[in-house]
């Protein structure tokens, strides 16, 4: 179990100081300290006065697990995508995508190879 740092993280969180928490747990400053420090273990009563403390119940203190760091590579992933242009037949649009699916802003006609709605310039 890692009480001194789950002690430690909540108490950092509160913002309180250990000699402020020690005061506010009735405990002593000097204890304190080494429960933080992991060279002290606290009884269950002295454990709940802390809790009460900080304002968290026991159980956040007993199942406290460490973060852990985790290396995320940035890549970056250039994209070469060339700019088509595209006329609709169907109101007399004349508009330029990226896209795969190619639609008319305007009226909505689909571009296909077998239908000539929209034509492909280009």
């Amino acid at each position: 179990m890692n009480i001194g740092i789950a002690l430690r993280y909540y108490r950092k969180i509160s913002g309180l100081t250990q000699m402020q928490l020690a005061e506010k747990a009735d405990i002593n400053e000097k204890y304190y300290g080494e429960l933080e420090r992991d060279q002290s273990s606290p009884t269950i009563n002295r454990l709940e006065k802390i809790c009460m403390a900080l304002g968290i119940q026991i159980q956040q203190i007993v199942s406290y697990k460490k973060l852990s760091v985790v290396n995320v590579e940035n890549k970056q992933i250039k994209i070469e995508a060339s700019v088509t242009e595209f006329y609709c037949n169907c109101c007399g649009t004349s508009f330029y995508t990226q896209d795969w699916e190619v639609i008319c802003p305007v009226c909505g006609c689909e571009y296909s190879e077998e239908n000539n709605y929209i034509e492909k310039y280009g």
